[in-house]
């Protein structure tokens, strides 16, 4: 039989690419109309990803979330796989169309599963998609046109990122008597982590060194309430150094040191380095008074925020008067060695010169 092409399509399949448009654009004006009626919301997210140990050390992807065609009607979620939702990674309804959608959503290494729904239609995402940033890969892309299916799930994992570090890079500078930008925790320095890195601060000739486990760059301040230890995020450090004398007192009699950040609710200090004996919770890293040991960065609304240094108990621990400025970097870890304690070369051992004493 005779065959009809146009621009190269069978004409049958021009026909039905017709019909879904003819269908879906008085549709699209509607939802468009009723937004407010039908946005609803995904159900909370209840894992907070810096409590995920099974993923320390990682360097963390970013999801990108595009959406095309009626977007009005579009909703999506991340789990963790085994259970549980991750936190702040959903979103929807969408009111743009072609278009990249902001999201905040970042994972550590680990596995997952993307959750992409249609609760209104069940007909699909009409080409939208999720993206792991960085990799090209998109989720979803099969939940299309005519799916018949509330949700589409779709398993993947995200792999940790590569990177090589040879020397000492700084990440962040704060200036002396001027008001800090990192109050709400160091995610915006999350890019910069490298695994089994040292990070270093420094100021006025002083220094702190340490390692951790965890991601710290990731942390960002979250919570509702504020008064007990469990309100905060607490990070081990490990291999910590510093020349403050009383610093290094309080973190060898206190049992190591620990990275302390504050909940969203609290004031006076952000984050600090304290003793892992600390006992003052009352308003974050530290308690009213100025009670807490430690080296702090400041968040005071009222004083000023930034870089304090190290603090006594009844010592201000907030104001930009007292703002030290300092200067982060990330350095590499240290060489491996052997059990006798050698450096292990990669490459090839040079040769050894000898000299010999002539008669």
């Amino acid at each position: 039989s005779s065959f009809v092409s146009v621009q190269g399509f069978p004409f049958s399949m021009f026909i039905t690419q017709m019909r879904h448009s003819l269908v879906i654009l008085p549709l699209g004006l509607l939802l468009r109309a009723t937004q407010s009626v039908l946005a609803d919301k995904v159900e909370g997210a209840d894992v907070d990803v810096s409590d995920i140990e099974a993923d320390a050390g990682g360097r963390w992807r970013g999801i990108r979330v595009y959406q095309e065609l009626l977007p009005e009607k579009n909703t999506w979620h991340i789990e963790r796989k085994g259970g549980g939702k991750m936190v702040g990674c959903s979103g929807g309804p969408y009111a743009a169309w072609y278009f990249f959608a902001k999201s905040d959503c970042k994972l550590p290494p680990g596995s997952y599963v993307a959750n992409c729904c249609d609760k209104r239609l069940m007909s699909g995402w009409s080409g939208g998609y999720l993206e792991i940033a960085g990799t090209g890969k998109k989720l979803c892309t099969k939940y299309t046109f005519n799916a018949k299916q509330t949700c589409y799930k779709e398993e993947f994992s995200v792999a940790p990122k590569k990177c090589s570090l040879h020397k000492c890079k700084t990440i962040a500078r704060e200036r002396p008597r001027r008001n800090g930008r990192l109050i709400g925790g160091l995610s915006a320095l999350s890019e910069s982590w490298c695994p089994d890195s040292y990070i270093s601060l420094e100021w006025d000739r002083k220094y702190i060194h340490f390692q951790a486990d965890y991601n710290l760059f990731a942390a960002k301040r979250t919570g509702r309430n504020t008064g007990n230890k469990k309100d905060n995020k607490l990070f081990k450090l490990k291999n910590f150094r510093t020349n403050d004398g009383r610093l290094k007192s309080w973190v060898s009699r206190g049992g190591g040191a620990q990275f302390c950040l504050s909940n969203a609710k609290a004031w006076d200090t952000a984050w600090a380095i304290i003793p892992q004996n600390n006992k003052y919770w009352g308003i974050g890293c530290n308690s009213g008074g100025w009670m807490g040991r430690g080296a702090y960065y400041g968040n005071n609304p009222h004083v000023g925020s930034g870089w304090v240094g190290v603090k006594d108990n009844r010592h201000a621990k907030a104001g930009r008067s007292l703002n030290r400025g300092m200067t982060m970097k990330i350095c590499p870890g240290k060489a491996k060695r052997d059990k006798k304690g050698k450096k292990i070369r990669k490459g090839p051992r040079a040769k050894k010169c000898y000299k010999f004493k002539l008669n």
